[in-house]
């Protein structure tokens, strides 16, 4: 994935803006996921990231076997003190 946040070489702290599997868009009838924009912040541990999407910071993961992150924007709501 070219411009990602994931790197061979490790982590990178620039927000990289690129289609992820959003969870409330998830088509429930067909169970299949769907693409929105969601812009990746950094990396806050492990496979664990911090997104943005419709203005609400959640987490994300990265699957390496689809190329794509996978944002949770139900149960992933993260507080974010400015």
């Amino acid at each position: 994935m070219t411009g990602s946040v994931r790197e061979s070489d490790g982590l990178r702290e620039t927000p990289i803006s690129c289609q992820c599997y959003i969870h409330s868009l998830k088509d429930k009838e067909k169970d299949c996921h769907v693409l929105g924009e969601a812009t990746i912040i950094k990396c806050i541990g492990g496979n664990l990231y911090l997104a943005v999407y419709n203005s609400v910071h959640c987490t994300a993961i990265f699957n390496p076997f689809v190329g794509r992150y996978y944002v949770d924007d139900v149960y992933g709501i993260v507080t974010v003190e400015l």
